[in-house]
């Protein structure tokens, strides 16, 4: 608790790392789900999806790991709506209710291609908009189920000003932070700096690398 506000229900952490624990010592163990190969003799003339092995877990929490992927002309329509993704890429203001749509029904496919291994770069090239916070907000939600940026916003709004509290009436190394916190919101004249700040008081308290989290560049202002 946080004052007279509950905040957590005292056991979800020590859940979530005991299966976190679990998943990493048993990785390996059970292989990602492979889409079952059709058969080339009717692999032209049906649209019928390929059945997955059965997994005997979810993974890391997630609804929809690795979704039957389609064969015959539904691929090939899937396949298409990858290549307009590709080409949406490089307009200059694409519509991202487009793109979102197109990633959602594409979903399965950037499954496969992660599952499979392919590295960062493949996958900056096949799948562009996973490198964008649409497409990101929209493979986030399908694989978990949890639609991420509606999720932080309403949990920062929920929790924000009692852990603000928080941190006000704990240790004195929390100090400086919220020192710097209240210079910046004087300078930009908002609460906006809290959201930064909260995620380095939440750093030092868990003793994590903020640099490892957040990449800050100097910025440098041009002379007249």
């Amino acid at each position: 608790m946080v004052g007279d506000q509950i905040v957590g229900s005292g056991s979800d952490s020590l859940l979530m790392q005991l299966e976190g624990r679990f998943d990493n010592l048993n990785r390996g163990k059970h292989p990602a789900v492979k889409r079952q190969r059709p058969d080339p003799a009717t692999a032209g003339h049906s649209d019928e999806v390929s059945v997955s092995s059965p997994t005997p877990r979810d993974y890391y929490g997630c609804v929809s790991w690795q979704p039957c992927v389609p064969v015959g002309d539904a691929l090939e329509d899937l396949q298409q709506k990858q290549v307009a993704l590709q080409q949406l890429s490089t307009a200059m203001s694409p519509d991202l209710q487009v793109v979102q749509e197109l990633m959602k029904d594409t979903y399965c496919l950037q499954r496969q291609d992660i599952n499979e291994g392919h590295n960062a770069l493949q996958l900056k090239q096949k799948w562009p908009f996973l490198f964008t916070s649409t497409g990101l907000d929209s493979h986030f939600t399908e694989l978990t189920g949890v639609p991420l940026v509606q999720t932080v916003t309403q949990a920062y709004h929920r929790k924000a000003h009692s852990m603000m509290d928080f941190f006000k009436s704990s240790a004195k190394k929390f100090l400086p932070i919220l020192a710097e916190i209240e210079r910046a919101k004087a300078e930009v004249r908002n609460d906006t700096p809290e959201v930064i700040g909260l995620v380095m008081l939440l750093t030092t308290q868990f003793g994590e690398m903020f640099d490892g989290l957040v990449i800050t560049k100097d910025v440098c202002h041009a002379s007249h």
